[in-house]
């Protein structure tokens, strides 16, 4: 039975090898718009049009929205109910993300409903589950998202970023280099949402990578994270940035790497619903002191709140904790790329899988260099150091 199941597990590892590979392919969507609400509504268009065929490859196999919440939004009071509130609240704040969300249906051909409940996905279902009446079971687990490690010290500053998500997302991401009037912005994206629930940068000098958490209870009030990490990608400056984070109700929860690249600034920052924040800043400090470094995972490590810490985040903090801490930017990728842990590791791919892995797949890992100014995107695991990008962050 442990043959079999080895096999089976080979198998579905190399059927995935081809397209586990795709970052050394990730294309990369280039355009420039004025700023109007009619410019993002294009830039959705153009962006559903060109990735038809993800996006609808990517949602088909979303399980739980399809399966699950749109059911529930379209069948039931409630749902309709809940949609609606939830649509008016973000088109009021977000209007041109709105209507992005709404060009990206009209180009991609799938119903706007859809689109809309796929990018808050985790608002929905989180609101959903605080009634028992309305109670709705996810189809299965939802995937584990992201670690983090920042490092700011005399002679490095930079932040090493996970990207992890489920195996839908295989083939289904690209890079956003968009402009907007006189302001750029690069961004990972995954087919059908906004730009972006992962990383990226403007030529403000602002960066960021983003993590999963789950606070216990979720604010109807509140506003989703794909909205909120859409609008960072505008911020203007380090304050600017801090305060869209810091003073935007969180229908859910969020964590923030954020950076300042001019001003190599670099600082954790926790999110959770009614406007609760934590700011975590890690200022130049020794190589080799706790106060140069900063590791963050899937739940919240400053703010102490009610939550659901999940088997992979829990091992992966206790596995972080127990390594050196890092001083160079390799030192941090070989942390990234640790797979210590045969069931819960840092970093998964297909031999961490083959090797008993239970939980989901590393997607991208990259570096902020802020002493090159570059964001490096690797190819396999990051402890090997294969670049498969390199992308100025100099505006």
């Amino acid at each position: 039975a442990e043959y079999m199941g080895r096999m089976i597990r080979l198998l579905f590892a190399a059927s995935l090898f081809a397209v586990s590979q795709h970052c050394l392919a990730l294309e990369i969507f280039s355009a420039q718009y004025q700023d109007g609400i009619e410019d993002h509504y294009q830039f959705g268009f153009d962006l559903g049009t060109r990735f038809q065929a993800e996006i609808s490859n990517r949602l088909a196999r979303c399980s739980n929205v399809v399966q699950v919440l749109m059911p529930y939004v379209r069948n039931t009071s409630a749902g309709k109910d809940l949609y609606q509130k939830l649509l008016d609240s973000h088109n009021a704040t977000y209007p041109k993300f709105v209507a992005e969300l709404m060009g990206l249906s009209a180009g991609s051909a799938i119903p706007f409903d859809l689109i809309f409940v796929n990018n808050l996905e985790e608002e929905f279902g989180c609101l959903t589950n605080t009634n028992a009446t309305t109670r709705r079971t996810p189809t299965r687990a939802p995937p584990e998202h992201c670690s983090d490690y920042i490092v700011n010290t005399f002679d490095f500053a930079f932040v090493a970023h996970n990207e992890d998500g489920d195996d839908l997302n295989f083939g289904n991401t690209f890079l956003v280099n968009v402009s907007f009037a006189a302001q750029r912005f690069v961004a990972y994206t995954y087919a059908g949402d906004l730009p972006t629930g992962a990383f990226g940068y403007n030529s403000n000098g602002i960066g960021f990578s983003v993590n999963f958490v789950q606070p216990a209870k979720c604010a109807l009030e509140g506003f989703g994270r794909g909205f909120i990490t859409r609008q960072l990608l505008t911020a203007t400056n380090w304050d600017n940035a801090v305060n869209i984070i810091a003073t935007t109700n969180h229908c859910s929860g969020h964590n923030y790497q954020l950076i300042d690249i001019t001003n190599k600034r670099l600082a954790n920052l926790e999110a959770a619903p009614n406007l609760l924040h934590a700011i975590t800043e890690v200022h130049t400090n020794a190589a080799g002191s706790p106060q140069s470094c900063y590791f963050h995972v899937n739940h919240y490590q400053t703010l102490n709140i009610s939550q659901v810490i999940s088997q992979s985040s829990a091992h992966r903090f206790a596995r972080l904790k127990q390594l050196p801490l890092p001083q160079t930017p390799l030192d941090a990728l070989t942390i990234l790329g640790d797979q210590h842990d045969t069931q819960w590791p840092i970093f998964h791919d297909n031999l961490s899988h083959l090797n008993g892995e239970l939980s989901d797949w590393t997607l991208e890992s990259v570096l902020f260099d802020l002493n090159q100014k570059t964001l490096i995107m690797f190819e396999g695991n990051p402890k090997y150091g294969k670049v498969a990008r390199t992308l100025p962050l100099d505006g």
